[in-house]
């Protein structure tokens, strides 16, 4: 009895490794030609169907078909397969979906979703005259972008409004791929024109701390006996695109130059003779440099400065007043052949004068002051090479005798004008440094 109960079980448990066996090849049998349980294909469940199946449930259930459309702000449309004419024709792509299915997982796998690349096609004019139709492609809202605006005497960032302007072309092509492979919803959010500037964009942001800061400026430009005053409102004039623009507040900076430079400017002078001339020409006078003060002001009005100031110069005069010549100066007249030394505006040398090449007319500026050891002689070298040269009494003397008989041997190269050695030296001790040199 003991061993026919052990042969019974043994056979039992044959027969069911067999039977095991044999449902396990059942089943591979059966899902080589039908999908997995849970299978889905373009949104319709094809549990346990075979190919044809699924191409008749789709033929079928296209007719019911619809694409849930996601728009801007919450809201929704939709497109039926009917709308666009919408219709299956079998490309084999279901076929291959089944055969690559691993039919011999089918113990432990389950279906997954499938969508079709091709197989539904849409009627061309019937797709584009429903898609126009969709309340998203109608009364759009164009984006705005954030900018910069003045509210109540204050400059503000105003954040950018999104709008609902949708690219048709982006959005035919997104809803169209979305229909034919069998989504049931699909976003238009990516379609959607967008502002190209936004309320956190740190360049706007910085801008608009520049603006109000900008509004806090007064500068006072000091000329002496004149003055410019910019402040705030001023300033304002030279925003371009929400930003302090640079090449306007050169062209401010450069009218300061046309208006208060007086290097190479036609002047009037009273000559020591009371005669009223015009003098053209020289070097001297005040340049302002417009490069380094545009620098200079841009800097000063971005940080909203409050200030009392003297623009960089490229060049100084003694004066700042109107009249730049002011008050000591040097005159030198070619004609009558004299020199005139002015201190606080009275004349304290007057003496003659040989000069030797053609003296260039025109207010220039005295560069340097020399004494020579040797000879006891005084040199003063103004611009535009003018050289002023002290002799002694015994050279004088000579050369007033060479120019009484004609001759006029110079006693140095290039332009220059000779005195006696004493007016020389009570003008190089009493002449300022840089002080102008007037020759007519």
């Amino acid at each position: 009895m003991g061993k026919w109960l052990k042969r019974f079980f043994i056979a039992l448990g044959v027969v069911s490794i067999l039977a095991g066996g044999l449902i396990y090849m059942g089943g591979c049998l059966y899902f080589q030609k039908h999908f997995f349980p849970e299978t889905e294909v373009a949104g319709f469940d094809v549990s346990f169907k075979t190919a044809k199946e699924t191409e008749d449930l789709l033929n079928e259930e296209i007719l019911s078909y619809a694409l849930a459309i996601d728009t801007r702000n919450g809201g929704r449309e939709k497109l039926s397969a009917e709308q666009v004419g919408m219709q299956y024709h079998s490309t084999g792509e279901v076929q291959k979906l089944l055969k690559e299915q691993p039919y011999y997982k089918w113990l432990t796998e389950k279906g997954t979703e499938h969508s079709l690349k091709g197989g539904f096609k849409l009627n061309r004019s019937e797709f584009e005259q429903a898609v126009q139709g969709l309340k998203c492609a109608n009364h759009m809202q164009a984006p705005v972008d954030a900018r910069i605006l003045k509210v109540n005497g204050k400059y503000q960032v105003i954040p950018e409004i999104k709008g609902t302007q949708v690219d048709m072309g982006k959005a035919k092509s997104l809803i169209e791929t979305a229909m034919k492979r069998g989504d049931t919803v699909v976003s238009l959010e990516e379609c959607y024109k967008n502002p190209s500037a936004f309320q956190d964009d740190p360049e706007l942001v910085q801008n608009c701390k520049v603006l109000n800061q900008l509004l806090k400026t007064i500068i006072t430009y000091d000329f002496g006996d004149r003055s410019e005053f910019i402040d705030g409102s001023q300033c304002e004039e030279w925003i371009v695109d929400n930003k302090l623009d640079k090449g306007l507040v050169r062209e401010y900076v450069q009218s300061l130059a046309n208006e208060y430079d007086t290097r190479n400017r036609e002047r009037t002078f009273i000559t020591y003779d009371d005669r009223e001339i015009p003098l053209i020409g020289g070097e001297y006078g005040w340049k302002i440099d417009v490069e380094k003060e545009t620098d200079a002001l841009y800097d000063l009005i971005t940080k909203g400065t409050v200030t009392v100031r003297e623009p960089v110069y490229e060049q100084k005069a003694l004066c700042r007043e109107r009249n730049d010549i002011g008050y000591d100066y040097l005159e030198i007249d070619s004609t009558a052949a004299k020199i005139v030394l002015y201190i606080d505006g009275t004349p304290i040398v007057e003496d003659e004068i040989l000069s030797y090449g053609s003296l260039p007319a025109g207010c220039n500026y005295l560069q340097t002051k020399s004494e020579v050891l040797e000879g006891g002689r005084y040199v003063l070298s103004a611009s535009q090479d003018l050289k002023i040269y002290g002799i002694s009494a015994d050279q004088e003397a000579q050369l007033k005798i060479n120019q009484s008989n004609g001759q006029m041997p110079q006693v140095q190269e290039g332009i220059y004008c000779v005195l006696s050695e004493n007016t020389a030296k009570t003008i190089f001790d009493s002449v300022p440094d840089g002080c102008p040199v007037i020759i007519y």
